[in-house]
């Protein structure tokens, strides 16, 4: 992956952009980053905005310091993302006609238009 690292750097700090723009899924207070329910090494959910749970940063250390519990409350929200990360990038790819380098294009274009940015 290391072709794509560049890639992947911006459409991390995209997905950051669009948390910190949102409310806390804990809290309701303004969001600080966002926590990757499904974890980042799934390439198929990594840039999914439906995986990004907005939090604070006091609340994201304790999720992940284990100090508090949290799960997505929406039963369908969760089964999506965990069916995605069962079928994999590489099914995904192959489904969908698509490289990993369009796979890529059409996250960022998603992520755009949640921040209500041109490409």
């Amino acid at each position: 992956m290391k072709k794509y690292a560049g890639k992947i750097k911006e459409l991390d700090a995209l997905v950051q952009k669009w948390a910190a723009r949102q409310r806390s899924e804990m809290s309701r207070l303004p969001a600080q980053c966002g926590h990757h329910y499904i974890g980042r090494k799934e390439m198929i959910t990594r840039w999914d905005l439906r995986n990004i749970v907005p939090l604070t940063f006091d609340e994201h250390r304790l999720l992940h310091d284990g100090v508090v519990d949290w799960d997505i409350g929406n039963p369908f929200r969760r089964q999506f993302l965990i069916n995605q990360k069962n079928k994999g990038i590489k099914q995904y790819l192959l489904e969908n006609k698509m490289s990993v380098d369009e796979f890529m294009q059409d996250c960022k274009q998603k992520i755009l238009e949640a921040l209500n940015e041109k490409p």
